[in-house]
């Protein structure tokens, strides 16, 4: 069950394609490999799911690339055209403003390119695949009475 809300990672799927993108710059794919890989994974989202998301997540990191801030900027103003169509009236005027904050981020200056830390919970195991390990295992002698 998926949760959604008017801001840009209230949404499942917006919070994963920004991990999944992090994910791809932690572990060592260039910028555009990992926009590349992040766009196929995510290709059967909708525009404002995919586009917009990953927008602000390079945007956040230093990595906005043109292609996607044209593609975020149009399909901006796709859903400002439909928000009846797409939004509960109660909820149009908030998700205009979250939209209108986010042209503006796509439009300013990035910053400067970051380097992403690895969480701590990562690591990378020091065997190449294939590598062979031998080990002894002790065995406790038990003695038997007779």
């Amino acid at each position: 069950m998926g949760t959604w809300g008017v801001k840009i990672f209230q949404n499942d799927d917006a919070a994963d394609l920004r991990d999944t993108y992090r994910e791809k710059i932690i572990v060592g794919f260039s910028d555009d490999e990992a926009e590349k890989a992040t766009i196929q994974e995510f290709s059967s989202a909708n525009g404002f799911e995919l586009w917009l998301p990953l927008a602000m997540s390079q945007w956040k990191i230093g990595r906005l690339s043109e292609s996607v801030k044209a593609n975020a900027l149009l399909e901006i103003d796709k859903e400002l055209s439909s928000m009846e169509e797409l939004w509960k009236s109660e909820l149009v005027s908030k998700r205009k403003q979250e939209l209108e904050a986010a042209r503006e981020v796509i439009c300013s200056q990035q910053p400067e390119k970051k380097k992403l830390r690895k969480p701590w919970w990562a690591w990378k195991c020091p065997w190449q695949p294939g590598s062979v390990l031998q080990f002894k295992k002790l065995i406790p002698m038990k003695i038997i009475r007779i």
